[in-house]
């Protein structure tokens, strides 16, 4: 289990599940947005400079590994005493298991807190749906999405498929209620600011390329 620290691409919204098949390398980010779920498959190919650099953490004797890799500068620490490969996202091809990794900023540091054996296989309903519910989509396709979204975060209201007044109200993700169609604007205006703010995904050339947020 990696413990992670730093920057959110969602805002801290727990937005995202991943599932990897380690035979042929393929990942699978299952988006969730709203009430849907997006496929988003990828085989990564990480090119790591192995260095004679070593440090003792805990029992364990590292070994340091840089790489680039979604536009960033990456340091990692791994070991060989492990006999398999284990890592966070979508780090692979190290000779050992990954115990640290940073980038060069520290947007986005991992460290492994904790190991932990089963029995048998563990079934997660919540991941279990979004993968029966997901829909496959190429990343660009997806990127638009985001950007449409940005344009106008509030299109099943302002499309009629929602209507605000005194009788039916809207509640937002953070608990606040909308009852008067003018709160709509300020809204809007609070989630275009705030997907800009978090617009820092892991892959950082993947980034949707948002324009500047007018009031």
């Amino acid at each position: 289990m990696y413990k992670a620290t730093g920057l959110r691409t969602f805002g801290g919204r727990p937005s995202d599940l991943m599932s990897k098949n380690l035979k042929e390398n393929q990942y699978v980010l299952y988006s969730i947005q709203n009430y849907d779920v997006y496929k988003l498959k990828d085989k990564p190919s990480i090119s790591w400079k192995i260095e004679n650099e070593t440090k003792a953490s805990a029992s364990l004797q590292l070994q340091k590994a840089t790489s680039d890799f979604g536009g960033r500068k990456w340091t990692a620490w791994f070991s060989k005493e492990f006999p398999f490969q284990e890592k966070p996202y979508k780090f692979n091809g190290l000779p050992g298991m990954i115990i640290e990794i940073y980038d060069e900023k520290e947007n986005y540091h991992f460290t492994l807190n904790k190991t932990q054996n089963f029995a048998e296989t563990q079934f997660i309903d919540f991941y279990k749906n979004a993968k029966q519910r997901g829909v496959e989509i190429p990343y660009s396709k997806y990127q638009s999405m985001l950007l449409g979204h940005f344009n106008d975060p509030l299109k099943f209201v302002n499309s009629g498929q929602l209507e605000i007044n005194e009788n039916n109200k809207l509640t937002l993700d953070d608990g606040r209620v909308i009852y008067k169609p003018e709160d709509l604007r300020t809204y809007s205006f609070e989630e275009r600011q705030r997907i800009k703010r978090y617009n820092n995904p892991i892959e950082l050339d993947k980034a949707v390329k948002y324009p500047e947020v007018k009031k």
